[in-house]
């Protein structure tokens, strides 16, 4: 589906905020133990591979994002940095940002033109199979590829 610039807001932010609600729901907080040192550190005590500000999720959401968004015939493209990882619309020339609340806790879901930071960085950015090279020298923790999430995102999609 091609998505026209009056439909595509409303349906990108909505399959953003169910990568949101759903990366909650399959990673609930764990209690801190040896093995959890990599994670962060959550405002209630608990440990999870990202932050209450979704900080360290961005490869994950955005490549969750992609694959949701297939489900419905949307085309997005992953596209990142080594810093961060945010989905692209081809048809658009737009940007969805599943985690942007890192960035701005008063904007949970950046949809719009690529912004100078993060999404226009002095740094390269990657696009489609690049992007995906790239995601996959994450740290474990961060990669949707690694045996920490793909088991995870594998039961996600077949749930959808």
């Amino acid at each position: 589906m091609s998505l026209t610039p009056e439909d595509s807001a409303e349906t990108l932010r909505h399959l953003a905020i169910r990568v949101r609600k759903d990366l909650i729901r399959l990673y609930p907080p764990v209690r801190w133990d040896r093995k959890n040192r990599n994670l962060f550190s959550l405002l209630d005590g608990n440990y999870r591979f990202f932050d209450d500000d979704f900080t360290g999720a961005c490869g994950v959401a955005s490549y969750m994002l992609q694959l949701l968004a297939r489900r419905y015939d949307v085309e997005l493209e992953l596209t990142g940095t080594d810093h961060h990882f945010w989905c692209h619309v081809p048809s658009l020339g737009r940007v969805v940002d599943a985690t942007f609340s890192q960035f701005d806790e008063e904007v949970p879901v950046y949809i719009g033109k690529p912004l100078e930071e993060p999404h226009e960085t002095f740094e390269e950015i990657a696009f489609g199979g690049e992007a995906k090279t790239l995601l996959r020298k994450y740290p474990d923790v961060q990669n949707p590829f690694s045996k920490y999430h793909a088991p995870v995102i594998q039961k996600w999609l077949r749930s959808l």
